[in-house]
């Protein structure tokens, strides 16, 4: 087999120098940055001292105790461990694993060795923790650990043995826990020769072997995760070993070896001369540069506290010496491409896999470490470079990126900022293998290609006053190169700190300026944004640099500068109005200040809110936030007052207007109602409610909550009972279920007549089926009697053309909660909901959604699609045919073809017998498509009886008595029907007649015929009741005139009961001309 030409661990690397030398060419480096770059490189190489530490250890544990392994279902193993031992041991083990990419793989060809997991075994000897911290002692020692043996814990991982021949292939350990950032090994007391571990860091190697004093002692071995190593074949014995994650504690101290103060006073006075020329504006000062650190690491611990020996000591010195010199200081991820031609030639994609081309193996076992190494290859966490790729030439792309950058605590700030080799110190950094080859052979449109990626963690340090136009993309040479326009920065992790930075410490003032400058910039850049072609919006979402939550931090801003004029462009730049966070300390700064200097900055801010929770909202944090800064003033001095009456008028001002309305808006009209009182309820509130009452869930939503505060006593018993009742009555003429289409929700069943029971598009309702089984519950506790059946009647004639999914979303939910509600309060369920209702709902349900179960036909009568030709009129003949089941048909290709389409979805077989001339087509009938419908009726029959029990078999039961058996059998389209909803025995609760009405009679569906594809029963199939005198009145068609009826009729009826001794209502004090006494009808009328 022929194989690939390949480089194997040349310097320099070719393909880096032809992509670089381009690059050098076209920007010539001033000899400034140079100098600058070459002192720091110089300087930071020297600190840490000695304290560079090693990246391998080996030793032995002279005082380790035996540590009681006991292994499930096999119990103790003896140490040192005996051949018999062994081979029951190996029994009770699995084949390890190992990970490739986003795949675990078990292939002895790479990693030949057995293995317990932890929860498999124990370690029974309580002092075996002392052994463990000796081995932590040595290992924190050997490898530099900041912080010492108190700032790592091992977590114990595996047992595994490793039986003569058995090796475990080059690769690196997946970084399996936060913190994690290195492995230790423990060999226990079993005699073997071999196995040893060769590590490999940096152009160095070690070997680390545990053989020596295998027969009766104790020994350790640790690395780095990103340390490539291979465990080398056991020659005899067996190699028993336990394996722990190391992990670092986070929040290390800073407490640090010594540093040479020469180095230490060199490192200021050169970040203080390159800040010098920074404010200068001098051209040999670079914007920002990236240092190289030694390891590599994930995303997940690319923060300061879980950095690896000299890095961790690098990082502390350099970050000390930025905040001294006024610097900002990141940690980042650096990846660099090259993209090119290269040779193709068959090969060996496996090459005994060490030596595929793109790979690298690592200890990988479930699937979380799948995930995680998934995340490793991406961010560069394995040290491993590729032994084996292909040479690139003609190199046509390439590119060199920050692909994350984190804050030193670990917060990431931006993604994906393109860089150069020039903003990078050191020298030659991409002068090696590639960490990794996307390879792609020739395609006959162009020759082989591959891609070499490679990956290292870094330290970004920039003067301070860099950090705006670095992060906004206004660096340089962004004008020529347009090299920003992909990156994303994260706005809260960058802006936060800095307001947060205004109100503490002695910097806060030199902050100032600084964060204004910030601010100015994102405006105008959103500005920016706004001025583009194609732009729809006031603020585009797909900005590069800026997000959404950009405007609410520049607010933010504003106000803790006290700039009204930002604050204002804030607002303006905002995509739709500012959030709901700003408003609490906007309220506390106005607190501070007078607000007549902020009045304009408020109404503008609060007029581009156009939904009412979210104003109310507004409102509310901006009167908690002017209460908390009172400092001992009286909550109703006069500036609050005027903060509070201004506020107030907002909250008036939007409901005189035409706005989308929700049931969180039902919310904040109750609030509204407990805060301003009833003045505002009837001048502002009602008239409201009342424009909007055929918004059904907007409008069940305000009555279950305003009839709750008034059971709380937050509003007058008397008020409450009388607006329940006038929104009603206006709410039934226009009851509906509206079903969002858009709702990502799926529905829970969603039945359809027809294949699948299960429809492609899933819909959620958008009403809420327990605030319809309370207001139900409502009209009960009010004796409203009439207006509660009159929306049962309502639910009904809903239920025969809701979409599928109201059943599943409404009316499943609403029957389980009133049968729910009926138990908690101990009352019968056929004075919340008749009977009669309940059961033709149910019904109905079983009619149009499970249908009859089809009998299996008796012949061969099928149907397939009409057409007028001749062909297809002998075709419709033989499929009419009941004895006739196979039929043939001698004719051209193309009318052949034409017969196919067809009877393409009839279920038959169809055969092209190639004999003679023309050829035969031959057509089979079968029972494919009644097998579908059978097998769809029992699926909706299995969702159904789910649905049932949800709501309560014992009291579908009690409904349905006799007819229950046939009713859960899916007979139901046989039942008699009910009762009619208003001929339901009255309930002792109810003192007002009842108007008679007739029966909801829904005609029994078809049973489905064989010949032609079951579809559900079509609405004007299903037989509608009138319904009650009173819902007759107030249909959806009802006109003005009936309504006045209805309302006159309401009203006699109180002023009887009033004549009776009935119930008075108390007076209102309503600022309208009235009586002594008001009723419901009463204010309607004068509103």
């Amino acid at each position: 087999m022929t194989r690939t030409k390949v480089v194997r661990d040349h310097s320099p690397n070719s393909d880096l120098q032809d992509a670089t030398s381009d690059s050098t060419e076209q920007s010539e480096e001033h000899e400034g940055v140079s100098l600058l770059k070459r002192q720091l490189s110089q300087c930071l190489e020297g600190i840490g001292g000695n304290n560079k530490g090693d990246f391998a250890k080996a030793g032995t544990l002279s005082s380790a105790v035996n540590p009681g392994l006991s292994v499930r279902d096999l119990g103790t193993i003896g140490l040192p461990l005996s051949e018999r031992e062994a081979v029951e041991l190996g029994k009770a083990c699995h084949q390890a694993p190992f990970g490739k990419g986003s795949e675990t793989i078990v292939d002895t060809m790479v990693r030949n060795t057995w293995e317990l997991n932890a929860d498999q075994f124990e370690l029974q000897n309580p002092t075996w923790q002392t052994t463990l911290d000796e081995a932590l002692e040595q290992v924190a020692g050997a490898l530099d650990v900041v912080g010492g043996r108190n700032n790592i814990r091992a977590e114990l991982y595996k047992l595994l043995i490793y039986n003569k021949g058995a090796f475990f292939d080059s690769h690196t350990d997946t970084e399996k826990a936060p913190g994690m950032f290195g492995t230790l090994v423990i060999a226990l007391p079993s005699k073997h020769t071999g196995g040893d571990v060769q590590a490999k860091f940096g152009g160095q190697s070690l070997t680390l072997a545990t053989a020596g004093s295998s027969a009766f002692g104790y020994s350790y071995l640790a690395w780095y995760s990103d340390v490539e190593h291979t465990v080398l074949p056991v020659i005899s014995g067996h190699r028993l070993v336990l394996t722990y994650n190391l992990i670092q504690a986070v929040g290390s101290p800073t407490r640090l070896a010594s540093c040479p103060k020469d180095d230490q006073a060199k490192l200021g006075q050169i970040l203080a001369l390159w800040n010098h020329k920074s404010k200068c504006k001098s051209p040999d000062s670079p914007f920002f540069l990236s240092y190289m650190l030694h390891h590599k690491y994930t995303d997940a611990n690319l923060r300061l506290d879980h950095l690896k020996g000299k890095d961790a000591y690098l990082a502390r010195y350099l970050q000390t010496a930025c905040l001294n010199q006024d610097f900002c200081y990141f940690l980042a991820n650096i990846e660099r491409t090259i993209s090119g031609g290269c040779e193709d030639e068959t090969y060996d994609p496996y090459d005994h896999y060490g030596g595929r081309r793109g790979y690298n193996w690592h200890d990988e076992d479930d699937e979380d470490d799948v995930s995680s190494s998934s995340n490793s290859d991406e961010t560069g966490s394995s040290g491993t470079e590729l032994d084996q790729y292909h040479e690139l030439s003609d190199i046509y792309d390439t590119s060199l990126t920050l692909r994350t950058l984190y804050r030193a605590s670990g917060q990431l700030l931006a993604n994906k900022i393109p860089i150069e080799e020039l903003d990078i110190v050191q020298d030659d950094v991409f002068d090696r293998n590639p960490d990794s080859e996307a390879y792609e052979g020739f395609t006959g449109n162009a020759g082989a290609s591959a891609t070499h990626t490679y990956r290292n963690s870094c330290i970004v340090i920039m003067p301070r006053q860099s950090q705006t136009p670095f992060l906004l993309g206004h660096a340089k040479r962004a004008e020529t190169t347009d090299r920003w326009n992909h990156g994303d920065v994260e706005m809260e992790a960058w802006i936060a700190p800095q307001i947060e930075e205004l109100s503490s410490g002695p910097a806060a003032n030199k902050r100032r300026v600084e964060l204004a400058q910030t601010c100015e910039l994102i405006v105008a850049e959103c500005n920016a944004l706004q001025q583009k072609p194609g732009s729809t919006a006031l603020y585009r979402t797909g900005s590069p640099s800026l997000s959404n939550t950009a405007p609410g931090l520049v607010a933010r801003a504003a106000l803790q500068l006290k700039q009204p004029l930002l604050f204002k462009s804030s607002v303006m730049v905002a995509k739709e109005s500012l959030p709901i966070e700003v408003y609490r300390p906007f309220g506390e700064m106005l607190g501070q200040v007078s607000i007549v200097e902020w009045r304009e900055c408020l109404e503008l801010a609060l007029s581009r809110i156009l939904c009412v929770q979210k104003r109310w909202m507004a409102v509310t944090a901006l009167l908690q936030g002017r209460t908390a800064v009172q400092s001992g003033l009286s909550p109703v001095s006069s500036d609050y007052e005027d903060l509070a009456n201004l506020l107030q008028k907002f909250v008036a001002d939007l409901l005189l207007m035409e706005v989308k309305l929700s049931k969180e808006d039902a919310q904040a009209l109750v609030e509204m109602i407990r805060t301003y009182g009833q003045s505002f309820l009837f001048s502002s509130i009602l008239p409201f409610v009342k424009k909007h009452a055929s918004d059904t869930t907007f409008s069940i939503a305000f009555l279950v909550l305003l009839f709750e505060a008034e059971r709380d006593g937050a509003t007058n018993d008397g008020v409450a009972r009388n607006i329940f009742r006038d929104v009603l009555a206006d709410l039934i003429p226009t009851f509906k279920m509206d079903i969002d289409a858009h709702s990502p929700k799926k529905a829970r069943h969603h039945y359809s007549m027809e294949g699948d029971t299960e429809s492609t598009q899933s819909r959620a309702s958008s009403i809420d089926a327990n605030d319809i089984a309370s207001l139900l519950d409502y009209c009960r506790t009010m004796q409203l009697t009439d207006e509660k059946f009159a929306i049962m009647d309502q639910l009904l004639e809903l239920s025969k053309t809701i979409d599928p999914s109201g059943f599943s979303d409404v009316f499943i939910p609403l029957l389980a909660r009133l049968v729910k509600l009926s138990q908690v309060n101990d009352i019968d369920l056929n004075e919340i909901i008749s009977k009669a209702c309940f059961q033709n709902v149910l019904t109905v349900y079983v009619q149009r959604y499970i249908g009859l179960e089809s009998a299996q036909p008796r012949d061969w009568a099928q149907s397939c699609a009409k057409c007028s030709c001749e062909d297809c009129q002998r075709l419709s003949q033989f499929m009419m045919n009941p004895s006739e089941k196979v039929g043939k048909f001698a004719m051209a290709e193309r009318r052949r073809r034409h017969l196919e389409y067809k009877l393409h979805d009839t279920g038959c077989t169809l055969d092209t017998v190639r004999q003679g001339s023309p050829h035969t087509l031959v057509v089979t009938k079968t029972l494919k498509k009644w097998h579908e419908f059978l097998k769809g009726w029992k699926s909706r029959c299995k969702l159904a009886s789910e649905s049932f029990r949800i709501i309560g078999t014992k009291a579908i039961e009690e409904i349905f008595g006799e007819h229950y058996e046939e009713f859960v059998s899916f007979k139901a389209v046989k039942l008699v029907p009910a009762a009619p909803v208003s001929a339901e025995p009255q309930s002792s609760t109810s003192k007002r007649p009842r108007p008679p009405t007739t029966a909801s009679v829904a005609r029994p569906a078809p049973t489905p015929s064989f010949r032609a594809p079951h579809t559900a029963i079509p609405k004007q199939d299903i037989q509608r009741k009138p319904m009650s005198m009173l819902s007759q009145s107030i249909s959806r068609t009802a006109n003005a005139h009936d309504i006045a009826r209805i309302k006159s009729k309401l009203k006699a009826k109180e002023a009887s009961s009033n004549s009776e001794g009935g119930p008075k209502t108390p007076h209102l004090g309503l600022p309208l001309k009235q009586g002594p006494s008001t009723s419901a009808t009463e204010y309607i009328d004068l509103t």
